[in-house]
């Protein structure tokens, strides 16, 4: 009886995971939804999860690599910000910080990465519109004053 609701999880998991890379927080609580749902026992979840440990499919240290690559690739965040998210995801800190130890990030180049989508239409404004609204919007995205602030100089002189 067990076994059939571990492999009842596990089948729900492999659904889960199969439209990104989760964290193992994420799918505990997945899971915990499916059993109050499935009425499974409450062994269940943790055997499932460790079962997708142990074959790979829930990897922390994995889901960190591939997250922060994709936001700096794709919607430029700052270091600050990728960190706060992933404390949303359930990830330990000391997982984080590890990650962060072995990769450095410059956030005044992401910075200016993040700028350069919006910039084409900054240029039409005056100076201090252009400024106020570059300086706003690389503070939404997670970076300091100070980065915003050397990243629109960076965009001013390129032209």
């Amino acid at each position: 009886m067990i076994e059939d609701q571990i492999k009842s999880a596990l089948q729900c998991a492999y659904r889960y995971l199969s439209y990104r890379n989760r964290s193992r927080h994420e799918v505990e609580l997945y899971l915990q939804k499916k059993a109050e749902l499935f009425h499974w026992e409450l062994e269940v979840v943790e055997k499932a999860v460790v079962k997708l440990e142990l074959l790979g499919y829930v990897n922390d240290k994995e889901f960190v690599k591939t997250y922060v690559s994709q936001r700096l690739r794709i919607k430029s965040r700052s270091v600050y910000l990728i960190k706060h998210e992933l404390q949303k995801f359930g990830i330990d800190r000391e997982i984080v910080d590890a990650y962060f130890a072995e990769e450095t990030v410059d956030d005044k180049d992401t910075a200016v990465i993040a700028l350069q989508t919006k910039w084409r239409q900054y240029q039409l404004l005056d100076s201090k519109n252009r400024y106020k609204k570059a300086i706003n919007f690389l503070l939404r995205r997670g970076f300091s004053y100070d980065q915003g602030r050397c990243a629109i100089a960076k965009l001013e002189e390129k032209g």
